[in-house]
C-alpha cells in the first residue's frame, strides 16, 4: 500500500505536489468504486492519504499560500478526516489509537474552518456541524474524544 513520508522530510513544492496526487487519487476513487463499495479499505487508505498530504501541504505552505487556496486545502482535509473517522470506528472500534489521532484532527480542521471560511464547513454537508453552535459542540465532543483515547 502507498504510504505518504513525514511532513518534516518534504520540502514545500514536494508537499504541494504530494496533496496534488492524493486529491487525484480520492478523486479516482470516487469515480472508480461504486456507492456500495464506500467502505473498502483501500478507500481507508486513500483518505489517509489524502488528510495526510493536506496537513503536510498546510503545515509547509500555509504562510505562502492565497487564502483561497488555504481553504480549499483545509476543506478537503476536513472532509477526508470526517470520512476516514466514520471508517476508523467501523474496522477499528471506537478506543483505537488511530481513531483519536483522527479525532483530532478533525478536531482542528473544524475550528480552523469555524474561525476562517465556515461557510465552507457548512458546504461539506457534515452531519452535526450545519451551524456555528453544532459545529462548535462537534469539535469539543471530537477534542474529549481525543483525550479519552489518549488516556
Amino acid at each position: 500500500l502507498l504510504r505518504a513520508p513525514s511532513p518534516r522530510s518534504r520540502s514545500p513544492a514536494q508537499a504541494s505536489d504530494l496533496f496534488e496526487a492524493c486529491s487525484e487519487l480520492n478523486l479516482t476513487m470516487r469515480q472508480r468504486f461504486p456507492p456500495s463499495m464506500t467502505r473498502h479499505v483501500v478507500i481507508v487508505r486513500a483518505l489517509g492519504l489524502l488528510r495526510d498530504a493536506a496537513a503536510a501541504n498546510l503545515k509547509l505552505r500555509g504562510e505562502e499560500m492565497e487564502e483561497g487556496e488555504a481553504l480549499a486545502v483545509l476543506e478537503a482535509f476536513v472532509e477526508a478526516a470526517a470520512r476516514l473517522l466514520g471508517l476508523q470506528r467501523e474496522y477499528l472500534g471506537p478506543d483505537h489509537p488511530d481513531v483519536g489521532t483522527t479525532c483530532l484532527d478533525l478536531a482542528e480542521g473544524v475550528g480552523s474552518l469555524l474561525a476562517r471560511g465556515r461557510e465552507r464547513l457548512f458546504a461539506l454537508g457534515l452531519e452535526g456541524m450545519g451551524s456555528v453552535v453544532e459545529a462548535s459542540r462537534a469539535e469539543a465532543v471530537l477534542r474529549k474524544d481525543f483525550r479519552r483515547i489518549s488516556e
